[in-house]
């Protein structure tokens, strides 16, 4: 017979499902959302917010910390990786463009995965960590994040629309186009991004064609995760 450990099981249901939800959550939400009152979670999520395995952000709203993603993140990642690199390969190859994997980590962008295009000029993006804020995948995961750094306009229209568009801050004429994957309505767990320099004469920098590729992609992905 097992024995329960209430205070122990009451934490491990906290990290997992802070782990499922990609929106910041107040206090009350978590207790509500796990069935407890808001007295029975507060010293737990105390205690894991002062370890750092949940961080509060300044609208006084939960996230995963970086304690939770020093467990997670090689396991997701290369779960994310191995279910995405088929249909990646397969948007390279009938675009001709390049495409990365990024996941939102606290609030930077963490690229993954990338593959090259084959476009005579192609852009390369490093797996790391960017300032997600600044970028198309960034915003668009901050965006189902409902995080205050995009402004509630901006989230509104990204998430309808399905996409982000932007050009990339460090250079002129460079753009990236940004697709969410979701395991289900309104629960993005990463990007899909597609780089690309301005073609001489073009008269839009909106790549249009690459919007339902990129869209094909990211559901190919989910049906796999």
């Amino acid at each position: 017979m097992n024995a329960k450990v209430p205070a122990l099981e009451k934490g491990l249901r906290i990290i997992e499902f802070m782990l499922s939800t990609s929106a910041p959550l107040t206090m009350s939400q978590i207790a509500e959302r796990l069935g407890y009152k808001v007295s029975e979670v507060q010293r737990t999520v105390t205690y894991l917010s002062a370890e750092q395995y949940l961080i509060r952000n300044s609208a006084g709203s939960y996230m995963p910390g970086p304690k939770i993603y020093q467990f997670a993140d090689q396991n997701r990642d290369t779960i994310l990786i191995s279910r995405a690199e088929g249909p990646m390969r397969a948007f390279s190859e009938q675009t001709a463009a390049s495409i990365h994997l990024s996941v939102l980590v606290e609030e930077m962008l963490h690229v993954i995965f990338e593959i090259d295009g084959r476009d005579v000029v192609r852009i390369s993006i490093r797996p790391g960590l960017y300032t997600a804020d600044s970028t198309a995948s960034g915003r668009l995961l901050l965006a189902y994040a409902q995080s205050p750094l995009v402004a509630a306009a901006e989230r509104q229209k990204i998430i309808e629309q399905g996409y982000a568009f932007k050009d990339i801050d460090c250079v002129q004429g460079v753009y990236a186009l940004a697709v969410p994957i979701c395991t289900q309505p309104g629960s993005c767990i990463a990007a899909l991004a597609s780089p690309y320099v301005l073609p001489r004469g073009a008269k839009e920098v909106f790549r249009q064609e690459l919007v339902e590729p990129l869209k094909k992609a990211a559901s190919e992905i989910s049906s796999l995760l």
